[in-house]
Formats: structure tokens, C-alpha cells, sequence
């Protein structure tokens, strides 16, 4: 399946390059990620004028970005994201060098568009691939496909491992999945408790919420084989200091300061936070957009144990932790639409934190219902995913609402 995906995956790339308006390309928050990943390998520094200049972030030139009080243009993206993305964009620049190809923007010609996209969307397959071979290893493993079978289908994650590849989205869902795996070892070592707690570093790196995802990760690591000793968790948070290391000294030699304010004016609103809107609403609503995560919500309280181990309740209090602290973040903030996105992209990372905490248990439902169930929501999504394709690229609205996306056979 996941094979099918990943082709499924390339076609929709070279498609979009042949057929679409635009082609592939990294744009929106993207731009803000590639940004530091661009100025790293082909400048060789943290000066984003020529990034800037060559590709605008949201509008964000070298005359009207905000400077650092070291006089160069600030990025307010974090910088997680961009290390995954330094193999393909050193790939891409190899490339050019040795066949000597010239470009009137270098690092944003459509080598380094491609490189990147089809790089973080066959990653992310393949890590998710390898999470849910070792979750069907534990749980049922008809359970585990049917789930596996959903969290691509009937999600938005098919938007983010295509399109919009070049969001954080996809690494998101991927390192979570990668840790989570990785924690379910028989033995824990130095280098793969350094590796586990750097990955798990790099995640709160590349969206600094999944940091409510972290007790979860650990509690996991509780409930599997072999619980992790002491030392085992002391060199689990070595590794893990790499990553935030990395990001304060980006900030250092950016700002001067390894603690900043990235977000200036962007502000959360915690005495009105849009709790119902963020989760129902016909704009963004979380639930409304993509039922298949209220199905998560519901399996998750069914299957919650009331006679287990202490590492199993802390994994799903931990999970119920995750999805309650993403629900208050999300309506909270400002742009609680998240501009741009298919759905509300905001909660992507609780796919994999939901999806694995119910797939290590049996299914509480016939199989051949579960089945219909998963079929009727996979082609309600695909369907909703074309709307959405239609109207944004073809029909030329910015933010298509669910009526705009569900109704494309109608309009057309």
C-alpha cells in the first residue's frame, strides 16, 4: 500500500509539473523554511537578502523585511525543517555544478522545487511505512491497516505529501511516527538513545507545539518491550539538546540573542480562544473537514483501559494531553484558520499520536463494517481534496471553504 502511495505521490508531482498552472513549486510557509536551508549551502550564511530578493516570503523583500538589531533580514520560520532539507538542496546544487548549469535564480530553479518536495514526501512515506510495520507487529493487524489505510486516504495528509510538500506537515507526522518506533526497542544503547532523543529534538524543531507531543513519546517508550533505564533517558536527553542547540545559535548569529521573538504581533488570544470554530467550522474546522479524526477521537475513549499497566494509561493520558493542549494552541492563536490549508492543518501531528495509541489495541467494531467505514470516508476525502485542487488552483480561490471544495461537481 504504502508503495502505491509513494507512486501515487510522484505521478501527482510530475502531473502538477506537466498540467498545472504554477508547476511544482515550494511557496507559502515553505519559502520561509527553504529559506535558511537556500542561504546555508548555496551563500554559505545567514543573510536571507539574496532569498529574499529572489523569492519574496509572503511578500517579504529585502526593503520591508524586519531587520535584527544586526542589521540583516530575520526569518521567522524555526529551522527544523530546513536541516531535513539540506541533503536535497546540497543534491540539487551538486547537480548544477558538475553538469555546469546556469540559473537566473539559483537554488530556486525547478531541480531544487522538485528535489525537495519529492525528498520530504517519499521520507515521510517511508518512515510512516516503517511505524505502522512495527505497529501491526503489536496490535491487530487488520486493525493497523485499515488505520494506515485512513491516516493517508482519509486526512489531509494527501494535501502535504504533494502539493504542499514543501510544508513542515509531512516531517512533522513523520518524525513523530520515526521516534515512536525507534522507542520500541528491545535494548537501549548510546547511540541509538542519542539518535532517539535528537530526533525527538528535531521535531520540536521543526514546530514548536509538538513539544505537547514529547510526554507522549516518552510514556510510549514506557509501554513498549523494554522500558529505558535512568541512564537510557539521561542519554536520550543529550541527544535531544542538539537540535534547540542548533536553533540558538542560528539566533545567536542572526540576532545576537539565542532567545528571540520571532512572532512579533502574531499573538494568542487565551481569554476567547475560537474552541468551537477550530474544531467545527465550515472555514477550518478540524473535525467538520476531516470526520476521520473524530473516529480517531471516539476509538481513542472506547478502547481508553481501565485495567492496564501504569505505562499504558500514561500513554493515553499523555495522548489526550497532546490533542487538549492542540485544541486550546490552535483556537487560540490569531490566524487560527492557518491561512492556506486543506483543513486545519494545525493538528496534523496528532495523526500519528492518535492513530498509534488505538492501533495497539483490537478493533472494538466488525471488521467488515470498520472496512466500509474507512472505504465511505476515503472517497469522501478524495472527493473533498479535488474541490479543494479545483477551486484554489483552477478556480482561483485563496482559502476555499468546505462548501467551496464539496460542491466542485455542482459548480462545474
Amino acid at each position: 500500500m504504502f508503495v502505491v502511495a509513494a507512486i501515487a505521490c510522484v505521478t501527482f508531482v510530475v502531473a502538477v509539473e506537466k498540467l498545472g498552472h504554477h508547476g511544482v513549486n515550494i511557496f507559502g510557509d515553505g519559502l520561509g523554511y527553504y529559506t535558511w536551508a537556500r542561504s546555508a549551502v548555496l551563500d554559505r550564511d545567514l543573510d536571507f537578502t539574496n532569498e529574499y530578493t529572489l523569492a519574496p516570503v509572503h511578500e517579504t523583500r529585502p526593503d520591508n523585511a524586519r531587520r535584527t538589531p544586526k542589521g540583516l533580514p530575520s526569518n521567522k520560520y524555526p529551522i527544523g525543517l530546513a536541516l531535513i532539507e539540506l541533503p536535497p538542496v546540497a543534491f540539487a546544487y551538486g547537480v548544477e555544478r558538475v553538469l555546469h548549469i546556469e540559473s537566473e535564480r539559483p537554488g530556486y530553479g525547478k531541480l531544487y522545487h522538485v528535489s525537495v518536495i519529492v525528498f520530504l514526501s517519499l521520507g515521510g512515506l517511508a518512515a510512516l511505512y516503517a511505524a505502522f510495520r512495527r505497529l501491526s507487529e503489536q496490535g491487530d493487524r487488520a486493525h493497523v491497516l485499515l488505520l494506515s489505510i485512513a491516516a493517508i486516504g482519509a486526512t489531509n495528509l494527501p494535501e502535504y505529501l504533494t502539493r504542499s510538500g514543501s510544508y513542515a506537515h509531512v516531517a512533522n507526522v513523520a518524525l513523530i511516527g520515526l521516534v515512536w518506533m525507534l522507542g520500541q526497542r528491545r535494548s537501549w544503547r548510546l547511540m541509538p538513545s542519542l539518535l532517539i532523543g535528537f530526533l525527538i529534538g528535531l521535531t520540536v524543531a521543526v514546530r514548536n507545539t509538538n513539544v505537547l507531543v514529547v510526554p507522549w513519546m516518552l510514556a510510549t517508550f514506557y509501554a513498549g518491550p523494554s522500558p529505558p533505564r535512568v541512564r537510557d533517558l539521561g542519554h536520550v536527553a543529550l541527544g535531544f539538546l542538539a537540535a534547540p542547540l542548533l536553533q540558538l545559535g542560528a539566533n545567536y548569529a542572526l540576532w545576537g540573542s539565542p532567545l528571540v521573538e520571532p512572532y512579533p504581533g502574531e499573538t494568542f488570544d487565551w481569554l476567547h480562544p475560537r474552541l468551537f470554530d477550530s474544531l467545527f467550522s465550515s472555514e477550518r474546522g478540524w473535525l467538520l473537514w476531516h470526520p476521520w479524526f473524530f473516529v480517531l477521537l471516539v476509538l481513542f475513549v472506547v478502547t481508553w483501559p481501565r485495567r492496564a499497566s501504569l505505562a499504558e494509561r500514561a500513554t493515553y493520558a499523555t495522548c489526550a494531553l497532546a490533542c487538549l493542549g492542540h485544541w486550546l494552541v490552535n483556537a487560540a492563536w490569531w490566524a487560527w484558520t492557518f491561512g492556506f490549508s486543506f483543513g486545519n492543518r494545525g493538528y496534523l501531528a496528532l495523526l500519528p499520536v492518535l492513530t498509534i495509541t488505538v492501533g495497539r489495541t483490537r478493533l472494538p467494531i466488525r471488521r467488515s463494517l470498520a472496512t466500509y467505514a474507512v472505504a465511505a470516508l476515503v472517497l469522501w476525502n478524495m472527493n473533498l481534496w479535488t474541490g479543494f485542487l479545483i477551486a484554489s488552483s483552477v478556480g482561483g480561490i485563496l482559502d476555499p471553504s468546505l462548501v467551496d471544495s464539496a460542491s466542485w461537481l455542482v459548480r462545474r
